[in-house]
């Protein structure tokens, strides 16, 4: 399965050979978890929303602010609560339905979208010869017949059964449904259909769209910090803003867009261990198109108007940044807000530029990224 990931790992190395050992190493999850979810997740126009998340960078940063003396801040505090199993109830003890705990998660990707979810789990070591055990003795069966070893439960694909739902199988939530499954190496695919299952196991090439955001994340500009977790949009007119058609038939109430056409978008949180960094990246074909998407960033973004938090500004929020221009094709317009950690509670703490970005964003109210208007 997959094997292309090798490849991948030497591509982006190649192209990093003058940034540190630190920055290499940022990416390598995201590309390699993110790769194995279908190129239709990521096809421009595309409406899904596929997420990464690392819970051992997450919990690295944490112990890393803690032991730089953040006092109002526990070492078990979450540093993300999203992710594909973010929907699970909290302090469960999964390990008797599926063989691995929450604590044995590493990363995730996956996607949300209600025909195509699925989601890929890097497991630790140590709860890898539990799965298949314990998935065997939860109701699942095991065979081979579509080219690969899988487990699987429910004959029909999103099959609801009420009777599957379990606080302690984090697969029922949000809904009991069917689960297929399949392990590669240390890695976890689960999917509710064949068909999306069959997909993430097929092998395939890393998209240039991944590659080109991957060499954003390994920039050496954002130091030593960790990639914590990233949402990549790939429809445009998700940002679109809203407008309404007077009696003539001319648009009216309509704050024009101000950034030409992107391929994708990708908001990432980069932790630290005392400051964050929060990137808005716009992936395109022309250099040009990416440095008037860099420059219409730097002049609008930080007076735009969020109706989520009251009405604030963007920059009252969480402060100004900077945009540039990288890669070499595709071109990436690169937006960067840096903000100090946000200790919600002694058990919480979030990156607050990327919270406020990613609320904006599924609210549509970061209008200035959507397509211009001609």
């Amino acid at each position: 399965m997959r094997t292309s990931a090798l490849a991948t790992l030497i591509l982006v190395t190649t192209a990093a050979l003058a940034v540190p050992a630190w920055a290499e190493e940022r990416s390598d999850r995201f590309l390699r978890l993110m790769t194995y979810l279908p190129d239709t997740v990521i096809a421009n126009r595309s409406s899904q929303l596929p997420e990464f998340v690392d819970y051992e960078a997450a919990s690295g940063v944490v112990a890393a602010m803690v032991a730089g003396g953040e006092k109002e801040l526990s070492a078990e505090a979450r540093r993300s609560l999203s992710g594909p199993l973010s929907k699970a109830p909290e302090g469960q003890d999964w390990t008797p339905k599926v063989g691995f705990a929450r604590s044995d998660l590493g990363a995730a990707a996956g996607t949300d979208d209600p025909e195509k979810r699925g989601m890929v789990l890097l497991l630790s070591s140590e709860a890898l010869p539990r799965v298949g055990p314990a998935l065997l003795a939860n109701g699942y069966a095991q065979s081979a017949e579509r080219g690969f070893p899988a487990y699987w439960r429910g004959v029909d694909d999103l099959g609801f059964d009420p009777a599957l739902r379990s606080p302690d199988d984090p697969f029922t939530f949000p809904l009991p449904v069917s689960s297929r499954m399949a392990l590669d190496g240390d890695l976890l695919l689960q999917s509710p259909t064949w068909p999306m299952l069959e997909a993430m196991v097929a092998t395939s090439e890393t998209s240039p769209s991944l590659l080109a955001l991957a060499h954003v994340l390994d920039l050496p500009d954002w130091g030593d910090r960790k990639l914590i977790q990233a949402t990549v949009f790939s429809d445009p007119s998700a940002f679109a803003p809203a407008f309404t058609i007077a009696s003539d038939l001319t648009l009216t109430d309509a704050p024009n867009g101000g950034v030409p056409y992107w391929s994708n978008l990708m908001l990432a949180d980069l932790g630290g261990a005392t400051s964050d960094v929060t990137l808005i990246v716009l992936l395109y074909a022309a250099r040009s198109d990416a440095e008037a998407a860099a420059k219409a960033m730097d002049a609008g973004l930080g007076g735009l108007v969020l109706p989520s938090f009251g009405d604030a500004t963007l920059e009252s929020r969480i402060g100004i940044g900077r945009a540039m221009v990288s890669g070499e094709g595709p071109y990436a317009a690169v937006y960067a807000v840096e903000s100090p950690p946000d200790v919600r509670s002694p058990t919480l703490v979030r990156n607050r530029g990327y919270h406020t970005l990613l609320t904006a964003a599924i609210s549509r109210e970061l209008s200035l990224l959507g397509p211009s208007i001609p």
